[in-house]
């Protein structure tokens, strides 16, 4: 299933109603990296709007609201903020994550894009430390409406845990390594951001009993039932699209059309208020082989199997870093998977074959590789394309 905006679209933004929390721990005063981000930081804010709101959040041993979420009417006031942080003390992600939430929930009003940017070089140090609890307060977060992206810098975060943040959080995750990236990733997430034209997207496939389904994409977390399956969207922006997988398994059938789904697309459209849009999804039986080759669908086989590589990409590289697998064998399986996409025409085989090369040339999995595989795979595995 392929989510787009439709052309012509062309209202106004929505608001935007942000919380951004910067970590300022000791570690962060290493290799430049709160100052570039500081000075990205100072770009977002020169490029919101009054109607816009936001609210700074520091954290380092605890969290403290640097700015509190307001309108961004005095840039000035909140770029200066945001120079006074300087690094010292350890790293509260849960801290920084419940105060930035609290900031975007008291200027919520339903009509904007609500996001907290999570912004860290580490690992949590303090306060709550468990991935688990962490990763279920941004799931609930994103269930109250407020989105998750989570930014990881340097090679001192655990990566996983920052991705599995933003997967159930509705937002995107970046790994920063550099002040390039920084400045280009702040400008890649405002841009994700103000693109926003819809909300509360959802889509949900309804089947005959006997005809089963799953999702593919490993990014989203699926709610299911007798005959139907269902999974929670990231808000739809304008620029981009999403494509979702689902695999279903139907018995055989007479010869002729039948009726193999319901797609229903549900979405807050904030000038028009709920909205659904439905398809139903028709296949024809038949008995001749060259009629079931020609009726293939080349683009859903190369959907299909960019979700389903680049997932096992992920775990190969994994097991490379951890020991458990040979640099060798792991380069050898990455490059069988990228032949499998250059096959089926994907622009991302040449991606797979970058990181195979890289493990043989580098003899392993160091830090910024796995950063780097592990932002990529989480973008894949969403169906995210711009």
């Amino acid at each position: 299933m392929r989510v787009t905006c439709q052309e012509g679209h062309e209202a106004e933004r929505l608001p935007l109603n942000v919380a951004l929390a910067i970590d300022r721990s000791d570690s962060m005063s290493g290799e430049s990296k709160l100052e570039n981000v500081k000075a990205a930081a100072c770009e977002m804010i020169d490029e919101l709007e009054a109607f816009d709101t936001l609210a700074l959040v520091d954290f380092s041993s605890s969290a403290k609201v640097s700015a509190p979420s307001a309108a961004v009417t005095d840039k000035e006031r909140l770029k200066g903020a945001v120079r006074k942080l300087r690094p010292g003390g350890m790293t509260n992600l849960g801290g920084a994550l419940q105060a930035s939430a609290d900031e975007v929930c008291k200027s919520s009003t339903g009509q904007q894009v609500s996001r907290v940017l999570l912004l860290t070089d580490g690992e949590a140090t303090t306060g709550e430390r468990n991935p688990k609890k962490l990763t279920k307060a941004a799931q609930t977060l994103w269930g109250a409406g407020i989105s998750l992206t989570t930014l990881g810098v340097g090679h001192g975060y655990e990566e996983k845990l920052l991705a599995e943040m933003a997967r159930v959080g509705g937002g995107n995750h970046y790994y920063i390594s550099s002040k390039d990236d920084c400045d280009r990733i702040f400008r890649e997430e405002l841009a994700s951001l103000t693109g926003v034209v819809a909300k509360e997207a959802a889509l949900t496939v309804r089947t005959p009993e006997d005809v089963p389904s799953r999702v593919v994409n490993e990014g989203y977390t699926p709610e299911a039932g007798a005959g139907w399956v269902r999974i929670r969207l990231d808000d739809i922006e304008r620029e981009g699209a999403t494509e979702v997988v689902f695999e279903l398994r139907t018995p055989a059938r007479p010869p002729g059309p039948s009726l193999l789904a319901t797609v229903d697309l549900t979405y807050l459209d904030p000038g028009t208020g709920p909205r659904t849009q439905s398809e139903d999804v028709w296949i024809t039986f038949t008995g001749l082989p060259a009629e079931v080759r020609s009726g293939i669908n080349k683009d859903v086989l190369r959907a299909w199997e960019e979700v389903e590589s680049f997932a096992r990409a992920a775990e190969i590289v994994s097991e490379v870093k951890a020991g458990k697998k040979k640099a060798e064998a792991g380069a050898g399986e990455l490059t069988d998977l990228a032949k499998t996409l250059l096959e089926r025409r994907s622009s991302k085989a040449g991606d797979l074959k970058v990181i195979a090369t890289t493990i043989l040339d580098r003899g392993g999995v160091d830090e910024h590789l796995s950063k780097t595989v592990v932002m990529e795979a989480s973008k894949t595995m969403k169906g995210k394309s711009k």
